[in-house]
């Protein structure tokens, strides 16, 4: 009996945590169709790891990739 309910409230939260990131794929996906052609000042690049002060190669296209952007 104490089993049952803890399988189904295990089933429920794994529906409920599904639902949360479709959702969250779903709202992510329609503002990336967006596109602004709205000047700016800035642009945010993030970061990645680097070695001995050498930029790592993920580093490297992000900011090949901003410099294209900009």
């Amino acid at each position: 009996m104490l089993k049952s309910k803890f399988v189904k409230g295990l089933i429920l939260l794994l529906v409920l945590f599904l639902v949360v990131f479709a959702y969250t794929s779903v709202k992510i996906l329609l503002y990336s169709k967006q596109f602004s052609v709205q000047k700016s000042d800035v642009a945010i690049v993030l970061g990645a790891g680097s070695r001995n002060g050498k930029v790592s190669p993920v580093f490297r296209e992000r900011i090949n990739h901003s410099l294209d952007l900009y």
